[in-house]
């Protein structure tokens, strides 16, 4: 798990049903941590949620722990490449929860080499919503 304040990049779901919201973020990832393989998230900022969940044409397992930042999730490749993911609560206002993303993608791109000029920048969770 990711040392405290140290993330790859943002999420704000559109729902707390981690489950239903699992092929928005494998598809966001799909470069980082191809293929995913599990997701770990903190157990109190969760409702509850099924153990395993479809991904475009995969079975990721989802991981409830209480040892991680309740303010993230984790997302895991089988090969343990790992992407660590701030997640901005669903009821955030929309003007507030995308300048927490872009901060959160501006450091951790960067900091990992993702957002080097020449190399794609992984999409933003927020891709496509329309500006609040």
């Amino acid at each position: 798990m990711p040392s405290r304040g140290q993330v790859d990049g943002g999420w704000w779901p559109r729902s707390a049903d981690l489950a239903k919201q699992l092929p928005a973020v494998a598809a966001a990832l799909r470069e980082a941590v191809e293929p995913l393989s599990r997701v770990a998230y903190h157990l109190d900022t969760w409702g509850p949620t099924a153990r395993i969940a479809r991904a475009e044409t995969r079975t990721v397992r989802l991981e409830g722990v209480r040892s991680t930042d309740p303010n993230t999730i984790t997302a895991l490749g089988p090969d343990s490449r790992r992407v660590s993911m701030l997640v901005v609560p669903t009821e955030t206002p929309g003007g507030m929860a995308r300048a927490v993303l872009r901060s959160a993608a501006d450091r951790g791109f960067h900091r990992h080499g993702l957002g080097k000029p020449g190399r794609q920048r992984p999409p933003r969770a927020t891709d496509g919503l329309p500006d609040a």
